[in-house]
């Protein structure tokens, strides 16, 4: 990559809403540190999967209509 392709890219990064910051960071985590934030994520994403299915396996009450 050229830096104007690079240049475009981030560009079209900031247009989208992207954090230059962040973006930063993530560039300068070491593969390890990419991994165990990758994990979290998948094990957080793994929680939330389980906490709604519990959710909506419970049976379902019927709510009283007023009047």
């Amino acid at each position: 990559m050229n830096e104007e392709h690079l240049l475009q890219l981030e560009k079209e990064y900031l247009e989208a809403g992207g954090d230059l910051s962040l973006l930063e960071a993530r560039l300068r985590m070491t593969s390890e540190e990419r991994f165990l934030a990758h994990l979290g994520a998948l094990q957080l994403v793994i929680e939330l999967k389980k906490a709604g299915e519990a959710l909506y396996a419970r049976p379902q009450t019927a709510h009283p209509t007023p009047g």
